[in-house]
C-alpha cells in the first residue's frame, strides 16, 4: 500500500493577482513553478520547464501583492534544500555501513587502505603456487 504523502504548507499561498492572459502567469503556472523549486530545480530551470523566463519570475516575485508567492518561494527552496541534505546525510551512513575497508559487495578496498594491508590483501587474494 503506497503512503500519500501530505503536501507542504508552503503549497497553500495566494497567487499573485495578474490579469488573465493566454501567456501570463496563470495561478496554475504559479503553483507548477513552487513545486518545480520544492522538487529541487532551480529558478531558471523551473520558469524555463513551464515555458516562462527566470527574469519574468523574479519581476512576478517583486509585483505588488506577490507577498504569499515570494514567501512560498522561500519555502519551497529551503524546503528542497533541507531534503538535499537528508539525502546526503542518509547516503553518507550508508556508505559507513559498508564499511571504509570493503565495496559493497565484500571485496576489499585497496586503494583507500594502508599500504601494509594492500599487500597483506593482495597476498590473500593470489592463488596459492600448485
Amino acid at each position: 500500500m503506497a503512503r500519500l504523502m501530505q503536501a507542504p504548507a508552503f503549497i497553500a499561498f495566494t497567487p499573485v493577482p495578474l490579469r488573465v492572459r493566454a501567456d501570463g502567469w496563470s495561478p496554475q503556472l504559479q503553483l507548477a513553478f513552487v513545486r518545480a523549486l520544492a522538487e529541487g530545480a532551480k529558478p531558471g530551470e523551473a520558469a524555463r520547464a513551464l515555458g516562462k523566463n527566470r527574469q519574468n519570475a523574479y519581476a512576478l516575485r517583486r509585483r505588488p501583492g506577490a507577498e504569499s508567492f515570494a514567501a512560498a518561494w522561500d519555502e519551497a527552496v529551503a524546503f528542497a534544500r533541507h531534503r538535499r541534505v537528508e539525502r546526503a546525510s542518509q547516503e553518507r551512513q550508508e556508505r559507513q555501513r559498508s564499511g571504509p575497508d570493503f565495496s559493497p559487495y565484500g571485496k576489499p578496498n585497496l586503494p583507500h587502505l594502508p599500504r601494509e594491508t594492500v599487500a597483506f590483501h593482495r597476498a590473500g587474494l593470489r592463488r596459492p603456487p600448485c
